[in-house]
């Protein structure tokens, strides 16, 4: 574990060739450079970096993905998906940030009001093919 009293520092740190497995819940910030399989609820920022790999699903403040992810990612802010992420997932976030060179594949609702679990976005979301119904 990584303690750093500053803004935006990470506390907690899965290692690069490691695996961990299982469900976590964390209080502050995680990153992941090796390979998560399970759940993770925090109440913060969850990085996986370049060389990480999630399967399961992520529930946090804001998410972001800079490597591999599959499964189901809720935000109560936005996920916010790096130039070389590679992600197949359900997306439930306010807000949704993609970088160019970024994969996304899966469902995404976003939606217009402030959430704090899954089970709130269910009513006020909208999904990428009701929007693209809805523009002109």
């Amino acid at each position: 574990m990584i303690i750093n009293k500053h803004k935006g520092a990470i506390d907690s740190l899965f290692g690069l060739g490691n695996t961990f497995k299982g469900d976590f819940e964390l209080v502050g910030p995680l990153r992941v450079d090796g390979n998560l399989i399970g759940q993770v609820t925090s109440n913060s920022r969850l990085h996986i970096s370049k060389s990480g790999k999630g399967e399961g699903s992520i529930i946090a403040k804001i998410i972001e993905i800079g490597g591999e992810f599959f499964g189901d990612l809720f935000a109560t802010d936005k996920v916010i998906l790096k130039s070389t992420a590679y992600v197949k997932a359900k997306i439930t976030s306010r807000y949704l940030e993609v970088e160019e060179g970024a994969f996304y594949s899966g469902q995404c609702k976003v939606t217009t009001t402030e959430m704090t679990h899954p089970s709130e976005a269910m009513d006020d979301t909208i999904s990428r093919q009701e929007l693209a119904e809805t523009s002109i």
